[in-house]
């Protein structure tokens, strides 16, 4: 019995899901008074407690209402003689299932005067009638609103089957509708967290389609022109959702379709509610959008957008329920009367995945593209200071700026001019590379601490600083000057493992100064910002490099040599390092800008044979 009247009352589901709004129009005859007239037939009502009886006959009254109090000039009438075989005493509840502005019935007994049937407080227009005035004959005025109605037919239940319809009806609708609601409430509640535009498109398809769906099942009764903007509107912003998920700027021949579609279906909306055009022209706009997100969703598919998977599912979903609501015709399908309905709430549901989905990609894209900006700014900044830049401090905050004592190492590489510039490349690359992993070890951020700190690459030399602005790992007494002397044994072995890798023993040697002084690092004021020091120290360690080549070149040494500063050296506890002194005087050397300096000391390194080279390496 429950099937009966699902496969019966529900099929309006099937209507709204694909918004035909078409007018009836039935084969008519003329009585005379201007009214179009068909013949209704005989019910026998007694048949109503097992399933719903539905009137199955109408005519039209285009001309005039006098015959109703209903004020319209396009009245929809049915008409229909009623039995009762059934000897049980029994009431009955007419229902039209539609959502009518205004409605009469009337009841005329063979055995009594014309009244009209008292109305029932129902969502629907319902009457109650007794069984004890039947047979009679009924006629029913319905006034659509102004706009055209499906062809829905009225129908009669037994009390007791009506009441358990009723319920049932209530509860699914109840639920198809909070689904939808909460699927509104939380995408409202993602857009104002993501500001992704998609999300609030989403939510004004929703609730366009949940209006002509709680107006539909007769909930609230909508005036013509809003019924029509939110039928309408519901196309449009499927076309913002799918646009604003699917297509970018890559896809302009899309977009102006797009929003072509957008302007006929405004001006389809326009047209109707002032009752300048037929309503088919809104059935055209809006199964035009949909068939546009359909072929949008295929093509953007075959690209590779998984989005568009979950869109082309929710269709899918709904053209199925769709296809399974029209085999309610056999009695033993009739559950599925109810398909419709809750393949739109299936599909309102699969499009709110499919923005999540989407709001989920942008945010692993976001987060890929902000590592990989991440791992481009390791390579210019340190990791504190990304640390602190991310935390909203400004990038002049970063790094020590002022004066400080700092230990300078300046390296060359000599006569790299001899070798071959897609070679060299490849060369100083790996060099500096090994360079910048070498200093940074012992890295740590509080307290600022490392073995150096690079103050530039030049070409063929490297330029840093050792105890600022970072502090060297060992602050005992000589323990920054120890290690600014082994930074640079540790560079000239590092020099010498890629000379030999890249083939260039006898061609290329190198030179290191070391030397101490006052530094001042700063920002610049202009931009590009770029960390900077400049000072004494780091004069002198050029100084000291000069000194070790023009020393290599008079001793015509093939060797790497490093050059350091005596009160460098002079620091170190109980001169740990063994190193030469030269004396500048015997030599008739002086250092520049070091006009003081009476004696330096140096280390001369001819190289580790290959076998040795690749063990170390």
């Amino acid at each position: 019995m429950k099937r009966g009247f699902s496969m019966l009352k529900h099929s309006r589901w099937l209507i709204v899901s694909i918004f035909a709004l078409a007018l009836p129009t039935p084969s008519s005859s003329n009585d005379g008074r201007g009214i179009d007239y068909k013949e209704a037939g005989n019910y026998d009502v007694a048949q109503s407690h097992l399933s719903p009886l539905s009137f199955k006959s109408f005519y039209i009254d285009r001309y005039s209402s006098k015959y109703s109090s209903l004020d319209s000039s396009s009245i929809l009438k049915y008409s229909a003689t009623l039995s009762d075989t059934d000897p049980t005493p029994r009431n009955y509840v007419l229902v039209i299932p539609f959502p009518w502005k205004s409605t009469q019935a009337f009841l005329t007994p063979n055995k009594g005067e014309r009244y009209e049937l008292p109305r029932l407080d129902y969502r629907y227009d319902s009457y109650s009638i007794s069984d004890q005035d039947l047979p009679a004959h009924i006629e029913l005025w319905l006034d659509p609103g102004g706009y055209p109605t499906p062809r829905i037919n009225p129908q009669i239940y037994s009390q007791d089957a009506w009441i358990v319809s009723a319920n049932q009806d209530n509860l699914i609708e109840g639920i198809g509708f909070g689904i939808i609601a909460i699927m509104i409430i939380y995408n409202l509640g993602m857009y104002l967290s993501f500001r992704h535009g998609y999300f609030l498109y989403y939510c004004t398809y929703a609730i366009s389609l949940l209006a002509v769906l709680i107006h539909s099942a007769g909930y609230v009764y909508f005036i013509h022109p809003l019924i029509m903007l939110a039928s309408g509107g519901s196309g449009i912003f499927l076309l913002f959702m799918v646009g604003d998920l699917l297509l970018d700027s890559n896809h302009r021949k899309l977009r102006r379709a797009q929003w072509l579609l957008i302007l006929v279906s405004c001006l389809a909306i326009i047209g109707n509610v002032f009752h300048l055009i037929a309503v088919s022209s809104l059935v055209l706009s809006v199964s035009s959008c949909v068939g546009f997100a359909i072929f949008t969703s295929l093509y953007r598919l075959r690209q590779g957008e998984k989005v568009a998977i979950h869109l082309l599912a929710g269709w899918l979903v709904l053209a199925v329920s769709i296809g399974l609501s029209m085999m309610v015709n056999y009695e033993s399908l009739a559950v599925l009367a109810w398909s419709p309905f809750i393949g739109i709430v299936l599909e309102t549901c699969i499009f709110s995945f499919a923005m999540s989905i989407k709001a989920r990609q942008t945010e692993l894209s976001a987060l890929a593209a902000k590592n990989h900006s991440y791992q481009q700014l390791q390579k210019v900044f340190y990791p504190h200071q990304i640390q602190q830049m991310e935390q909203g401090n400004q990038l002049e905050s970063t790094m020590p700026c002022g004066t400080g004592k700092a230990i300078a190492l300046s390296f060359d590489a000599v006569a790299s001019s001899e070798i071959d510039p897609s070679l060299a490349f490849r060369f100083f690359r790996e060099l500096f590379s090994q360079f910048n992993d070498r200093i940074s070890q012992g890295y740590r951020a509080d307290p600022l601490q490392a073995s150096a700190h690079r103050v530039k690459e030049m070409g063929d030399g490297f330029l840093c600083t050792v105890n600022f602005p970072f502090l060297a790992p060992d602050q005992s007494a000589g323990g920054p000057e120890k290690e600014a002397i082994l930074l640079a044994k540790d560079m000239i072995k590092i020099f010498q493992r890629c000379r030999q890798r890249f083939s260039l023993e006898g061609i290329s040697f190198c030179t290191a100064g070391l030397a101490k002084g006052d530094v001042l690092s700063f920002f610049p004021s202009s931009e590009p910002v770029d960390y900077d020091l400049f000072g004494e120290a780091l004069i002198l360690a050029t100084r000291y490099e000069e000194f070790a080549m023009k020393l290599g070149k008079s001793r015509h040494l093939s060797a790497d040599i490093l050059a350091v500063q005596s009160e460098v050296f002079e620091a170190l506890p109980s001169q740990s390092i063994d190193l030469e002194k030269i004396d500048l005087n015997e030599l008739g050397f002086q250092v520049r800008n070091d006009p003081n300096a009476k004696t330096c000391y140096i280390l001369v390194d001819h190289g580790e044979s290959p076998e040795a080279s690749n063990a170390a390496s």
